[in-house]
């Protein structure tokens, strides 16, 4: 006769592995649903000025709205209307972040962003002209590679560069690849 397990202890030792189970599956998803809920969001800050018919700046407050255009007349609207019910002008000036996901950019600024992009902004129910929208990707991290950039005794960014340079010297690299002043060469 072989021995068995007692048909609680066999529960027991299931309903932990079943627990445990649970608890990483729980976690695992709490986790990918922070980290994919991080990586959907886009901001992209834009700014202008806006001003009267005779060239003086409006002041106070208005309610704005942004659209994306393929065209810089007529053509086809990329992506929603985002809506600013109240937004800040001092000196005409203004800044309003952009705020959608990666399938609205993706609509927004699809083909690899070389197909032209066009903001146009609405303030106080005044329609303003298209403006070609240029956007720059970020760099998510800065190479530091000692030769060209590194980090100063501050801890700051600054350029590798050797001793400072004096009258007639520009910036170059050397054979070896770091920055270096050098002087022309005159021939």
């Amino acid at each position: 006769m072989t021995p068995r397990l007692s048909t609680s202890l066999t529960r027991s030792v299931s309903l932990r592995r079943f627990l445990l189970v649970a608890v990483h599956a729980i976690l695992f998803s709490l986790a990918f649903s922070a980290v994919t809920a991080w990586a959907t969001t886009i901001t992209m800050s834009y700014s202008g000025r806006l001003t009267q018919p005779n060239g003086a700046p409006l002041e106070g407050t208005v309610p704005m709205e942004a659209k994306f255009w393929s065209e810089g007349i007529e053509g086809t609207q990329r992506g929603p209307t985002i809506d600013f019910p109240v937004v800040q002008l001092i000196n005409g000036l203004f800044i309003i972040d952009l705020v959608f996901s990666s399938e609205e950019a993706a609509l927004m600024f699809g083909g690899g962003g070389d197909d032209p992009v066009f903001i146009e902004i609405t303030a106080g129910g005044k329609v303003y002209p298209r403006q070609k929208f240029s956007y720059v990707p970020y760099a998510l991290r800065i190479p530091v590679d000692e030769q060209t950039i590194k980090f100063g005794s501050d801890g700051k960014l600054t350029l590798a560069v050797g001793a400072a340079s004096g009258s007639g010297y520009f910036l170059t690299k050397d054979a070896t690849g770091k920055l270096a002043w050098a002087s022309p060469t005159v021939t």
